[in-house]
């Protein structure tokens, strides 16, 4: 989960690693940490961007092409 740092403050995401999270940068962090951390007011929840909306275009008409037929030695 992304989030913003409200305030400086030291933290482990895996439990052994420590990093020192500074105040207004962004942090892709784990989501039990991230919920942790906003609960307590030190960081805000950075909501993911929807990606742009892709329209697929049908084909004004579908063309069945039929299979060739195989011709036979004689």
């Amino acid at each position: 989960m992304k989030v913003r740092m409200k305030e400086d403050k030291l933290a482990s995401p895996d439990g052994v690693e420590v990093i020192d999270y500074k105040k207004g940068r962004i942090y892709d962090m784990p989501d039990e940490l991230a919920g942790n951390l906003i609960n307590i007011g030190l960081a805000t929840a950075i909501k993911a961007k929807k990606p742009p909306e892709t329209k697929v275009e049908e084909p004004d008409e579908t063309k069945v092409i039929e299979p060739e037929e195989t011709k036979e030695k004689k």
